[in-house]
């Protein structure tokens, strides 16, 4: 679900922007950098805001990235496939 930026209070949309900028490695002295760029593409739209409630987490996607995560599941729902696997294990397999 998307959720506007704007609704989270600005402690927790630096906590989310921060969170983000630091997936890739970023060095402490860019971040700041790179937080202001990701701020500004939220305001534009280029980024969105998205909760997921089953996983209580949200995370920061292009609209592109939304509408693909939606189209794939719509597809699953369709053919009735489920989100993950859930197989035995395979006792030959376990180190």
């Amino acid at each position: 679900m998307i959720v506007p930026y704007q609704r989270l209070s600005p402690e927790a949309l630096a906590a989310v922007i921060e969170e983000y900028v630091s997936r890739d490695g970023t060095e402490h002295t860019d971040a700041e950098i790179k937080s202001e760029q990701v701020r500004r593409a939220l305001e534009v739209g280029e980024l969105v805001l998205v909760f997921d409630a089953e996983a209580e987490s949200c995370n920061l996607l292009s609209p592109e990235e939304v509408t693909a995560a939606e189209t794939a599941a719509e597809e699953r729902q369709v053919n009735h496939e489920p989100d993950f696997v859930d197989r035995p294990l395979d006792e030959d397999h376990i180190p």
